[in-house]
């Protein structure tokens, strides 16, 4: 069912905070999924049901943003190597090849007593936790002060915060600063065919608090992209938005 923007614009502004509040709402993070369906006399299966897609946001960082557009978005498991091989350069004049090899030799058999290194194990070892890439419905939620799974923005991504704070761990060199110096934090946008109720769910929630000026909550951030150790193929990234520092939440 295609709902035109008007008439939803309209009935977001006609929801009271108090209608959120109704015994009838079993379930409070569907109360404005269930107002908007009941309005329009339609239900969530048949409204998910008229959307051909929906555009991701990938939060990361890199050296190379372009890279994204020739080569798609990659799975953990196929980024490891690379991740060292960029963390190698950052050390370059202070690591030999035998220490640098060594020291990954003791991260990944347990050899190093770090959280980080028994993080990157439990991410590298189990592919459900891993896995990847992930995404973003909402574009905001990636630049709102708090929001869970944006520490890209001002810190390494979990997997490379992982190594790094290992390497400090068992050679007390420090490479955080260089690795957020040689790198851009980034949105890359791309569609994907499959949408799901979640996904629907959390865009209405969104324009819910957008329509009153509110700053979005966890609803608005229910869907998301999961690919499951897949790749995004490069024909599907729309593109990639390079973030200046002042766009950062403070």
């Amino acid at each position: 069912m295609e709902i035109p923007t008007s008439s939803l614009l309209s009935v977001m502004s006609s929801i009271d905070e108090s209608d959120l509040l109704e015994p009838r709402f079993t379930r409070p993070d569907r109360a404005i999924p269930d107002i908007i369906c009941a309005k329009f006399r339609t239900n969530m299966s048949e409204v998910v049901s008229g959307f051909d897609g929906a555009c991701y946001f990938h939060g990361t960082r890199t050296s190379d943003p372009a890279s994204f557009k020739e080569r798609g978005i990659w799975p953990l498991a196929d980024m490891v190597g690379e991740i060292f091989g960029q963390l190698r350069d950052l050390v370059q004049e202070r690591v030999t090849d035998m220490d640098w090899a060594g020291f990954r030799e003791r991260l990944e058999s347990g050899k190093i007593d770090d959280d980080g290194a028994f993080l990157y194990r439990l991410e590298v070892d189990d592919p459900l936790i891993g896995g990847g890439p992930y995404a973003r419905l909402v574009r905001a939620m990636h630049l709102s002060p708090g929001s869970a799974g944006s520490d890209f923005l001002w810190s390494p991504p979990e997997i490379v915060d992982d190594i790094i704070s290992a390497l400090e761990a068992d050679t007390s060199i420090a490479i955080g600063s260089d690795y957020l110096a040689s790198t851009q934090a980034c949105l890359v946008k791309f569609r994907c065919a499959a949408v799901s109720t979640n996904d629907v769910e959390s865009a209405m929630w969104y324009l819910y608090y957008r329509s009153f000026g509110i700053e979005p909550g966890r609803n608005a951030d229910s869907g998301g992209f999961d690919g499951a150790g897949e790749r995004v193929p490069a024909e599907s990234v729309v593109s990639v938005e390079v973030l200046e520092p002042d766009m950062l939440p403070g």
